[in-house]
């Protein structure tokens, strides 16, 4: 697993709920639901990630504000208090080989509206290209064969 997204930071309420899901300290239906519906929004895979055993004199970042006005990244909130950070863990994506696709699949045919014709174009160009190459190749071997006939001379001279 590796990080998708992290800085994140949640309200004191969304804490308690993030890490225990206690929302016994929360008086108001609406703001319980607000913190419930903006901590899961969040994933399956939030994790902490401050340290609360940092002392609170350390000149390095805890990932812990004691108080703050910052929104809350889970309910939205921008009532003043403590704010701790979280992230989002998840799975590495695997990159698949792709090949590019013939018939206006490709990335390059989506953003231009005229690569169905642009298809058939460098189709018939490819054509053509095989047809000319043939047509030297068979123009080189007449060539040749006229080359290689016996040169007689017109009759009675």
């Amino acid at each position: 697993m590796k990080v998708i997204r992290d800085d994140l930071w949640l309200c004191d309420d969304c804490l308690f709920y993030a890490v225990n899901g206690d929302t016994s300290g929360i008086d108001d239906p609406q703001r319980e639901r607000a913190v419930i519906e903006g901590v899961n929004a969040l994933g399956p895979h939030l994790v902490p990630d401050f340290d609360s055993e940092a002392p609170e004199d350390a000149d390095e970042d805890n990932g812990i504000e004691e108080f703050s006005w910052r929104q809350c990244d889970a309910c939205g909130t921008r009532l003043g208090g403590g704010r701790h950070r979280f992230a989002v863990l998840g799975e590495e994506k695997k990159r698949k080989k792709t090949r590019p696709r013939i018939g206006g699949h490709s990335k390059w045919s989506r953003q231009n509206p005229l690569s169905s014709s642009g298809d058939v174009v460098l189709i018939a160009a490819g054509v053509a290209a095989v047809g000319l190459v043939g047509y030297l190749i068979w123009k080189q071997q007449q060539a040749t064969q006229t080359a290689q006939l016996p040169v007689t001379s017109p009759a009675g001279t």
